[in-house]
């Protein structure tokens, strides 16, 4: 843990924000982590992350990337959820604009897509994503708005509709999932569902998820949701991808997206609160 606490410290300049990896700028992005860095006792760390989001949000309530770049839908929902995660309250006026940004933002479809074209296909603009709407709802109501709220209700609708629908790979469809059920709506078929599509898939003989070239992404996406529904170290398959996790780790103490490559942020949060409730890293 000691090695881990290093590495992400090493990440977080003077201003207080992190950066997703060594050498790159602070991301407001990473906002969604600071439940992470407070359930491995990382608080001072997480409260200066949480004044960076407040210093960094744009005038129209969002936040974009690097702090200084046009509002993004993904975005301004995980730093929204890393401020409610880091205690700040649902009638602060950050929070309110944020609501107010992500609403304002919400498509026909009652889903969300993004606002900036980033290159990245998964994300381009115009399209609605069960994903990304789902990231939005859980924002939304870690932000005080009600489950009642026609617009909330309405997305969590889109967003089980994508599931069904199979929009998306199954690393989104357990993000899908894992939302819909932080957000307490009644989702014990989709949570069935969800399990018998994990057991469907192919697993690597490393342990990782997909077989065909696995990666954290997706690995700890798939345990994630196997940790939040019961399932542990003796179910033969969850054994084997934890076994993954634990074998990927970098000599820097952190984890990589993919075995071999730098680590990042993100990887590296979620594989050790994964290790660390299982006991396996102390």
């Amino acid at each position: 843990m000691k090695k881990l606490r290093g590495f992400i410290r090493s990440l977080q300049d003077e201003s207080g924000g992190i950066a997703t990896s060594l050498g790159e700028e602070s991301d407001p992005n990473n906002g969604w982590l600071i439940r992470h860095l407070l359930e491995l006792g990382m608080k001072r760390e997480a409260l200066r992350f949480r004044d960076y989001l407040l210093e960094h949000q744009n005038t129209d309530g969002g936040w974009g990337q690097n702090g200084k770049a046009p509002s993004m839908i993904s975005l301004t929902a995980n730093a929204l959820s890393g401020l409610c995660d880091a205690g700040v309250s649902a009638r602060h006026a950050s929070v309110t604009k944020a609501i107010e940004f992500l609403l304002a933002h919400q498509e026909k479809e009652s889903g969300f897509s993004e606002t900036v074209d980033t290159g990245v296909p998964w994300m381009k603009p115009g399209v609605v994503w069960g994903w990304i709407t789902a990231v939005a709802v859980e924002a939304l109501y870690k932000a005080g708005v009600r489950i009642t709220t026609p617009a909330f209700d309405d997305a969590a609708l889109f967003v089980r509709k994508c599931f069904w629908e199979n929009r998306e790979g199954i690393e989104g469809q357990s993000v899908m999932v894992r939302a819909l059920r932080n957000t307490r709506f009644a989702v014990m078929i989709e949570t069935k569902e969800m399990k018998r599509r994990i057991d469907c898939a192919e697993q690597a003989e490393n342990g990782g998820f997909p077989r065909e070239n696995p990666n954290l992404d997706t690995t700890l996406n798939i345990l994630g949701f196997l940790y939040d529904i019961g399932v542990r170290e003796d179910d033969a398959r969850f054994s084997k991808a934890v076994h993954f996790v634990v074998s990927s780790r970098n000599e820097d103490g952190g984890w990589p997206a993919t075995p071999g490559e730098k680590s990042v942020l993100w990887a590296s949060l979620e594989s050790a609160v994964l290790l660390k409730n299982l006991g396996k890293l102390v």
